[in-house]
């Protein structure tokens, strides 16, 4: 058999293929724009709150350049943010508002970091290091002699009649008290009662205060098994006490 020979039709060229991609190419182009912009926004915004928050670390203000602190965030944060605004072509407005604030968060922060640096470099007095003052000696001082002034002392309170006798009955109540506290095993009773400065009575078992400015007599009898005590006050008042009577009777 004779071999066929090709027709017209088995050399036709093949279509072209479609100018236009297929759907599902624009979906994902757009995805990626939408977040690419998103984390450019987001990178913006975040490198300006740094910026600006570095204004309250600066460890100086713009009237006195005693130094500074500078950081390239607030022009990172400017350029994504102007990135972000570029590839928001078809994204919704509010995906323009992170980076709108990153631009104007890194301008402000750059802007301040720009002006403490002027500042520091214009201050020189403020890095100036210390120069040492040569201060004389002070003349020697020749100290003055000052006389103490004499004291005077303070008036005594006036004093009742009835208050120098209650005052002379409590004293002398606690007298008799301790002497009868520190009779000896054979019943007697001290044959003296010294006195000692300030005006303390000494007794066996202990001190007692006399009121100011009275005085005591103190009379042992019978071997010292018995006694009487008066006191004087200040006023004229009279304590007496006899163990025979066993109380106290003033006047």
């Amino acid at each position: 058999m004779r071999p066929s020979q090709p027709g017209p039709r088995d050399w036709t060229p093949p279509p072209p293929p479609p100018t236009h991609p297929p759907q599902h190419g624009y979906a994902y182009a757009a995805s990626v724009r939408r977040s690419t912009t998103r984390g450019a926004g987001l990178g913006s915004f975040l490198f300006g709150a740094v910026a600006a928050a570095m204004i309250f670390a600066q460890p100086g203000n713009i009237t006195a350049g005693n130094g500074f602190l500078f950081s390239t965030a607030g022009l990172t944060g400017i350029a994504l943010g102007f990135t972000a605004l570029r590839n928001r072509q078809n994204a919704r407005i509010s995906s323009s508002i992170m980076p709108t604030l990153g631009i104007l968060l890194g301008a402000i922060g750059t802007l301040v970091m720009v002006l403490h640096l002027v500042n520091f470099y214009q201050h020189p007095a403020a890095t100036a290091t210390t120069q040492p003052i040569s201060v004389a000696a002070p003349a020697t001082v020749q100290p003055r002699t000052i006389q103490p002034a004499p004291v005077q002392p303070a008036p005594a309170a006036a004093v009742t009649r009835e208050q120098d006798r209650m005052n002379l009955a409590q004293s002398e109540g606690t007298i008799v008290f301790l002497l009868k506290q520190a009779r000896s095993q054979d019943g007697g009773f001290p044959s003296l009662l010294n006195a000692s400065s300030g005006g303390f009575i000494v007794t066996p078992a202990g001190n007692v205060k006399l009121p100011d400015g009275a005085h005591m007599i103190y009379v042992p009898r019978d071997n010292n098994h018995s006694f009487a005590l008066t006191m004087v006050g200040v006023t004229g008042a009279v304590a007496v006490f006899d163990t025979s009577t066993g109380v106290i009777n003033t006047q």
